[in-house]
């Protein structure tokens, strides 16, 4: 959360500069989600899942589909 805080201009600049269509938040959504609705302007969409090497997916595939999962959840995208 602290890493937040004192890289909150720079991440956001990163975004707005980059304008990619998701963003996966690795473990971090809570802590930037109040920001999401008052910066977002690229309107990108922001995936709330865990770090990559967390070791609780058991497998890569697993992460792919729980990210894909909600990509289309939130893009409604079938």
């Amino acid at each position: 959360q602290a890493a937040y805080k004192n890289n909150k201009e720079l991440i956001w600049m990163q975004i707005k500069t980059i304008k990619p269509d998701f963003v996966i938040c690795g473990g971090t959504y809570t802590f930037i989600e109040r920001d999401i609705k008052l910066l977002n302007k690229n309107r990108s969409v922001f995936i709330n899942n865990n770090h990559p090497n967390l070791r609780g997916h058991k497998t890569d595939l697993n992460y792919y589909n729980e990210v894909l999962g909600e990509i289309k959840q939130k893009a409604d995208i079938n």
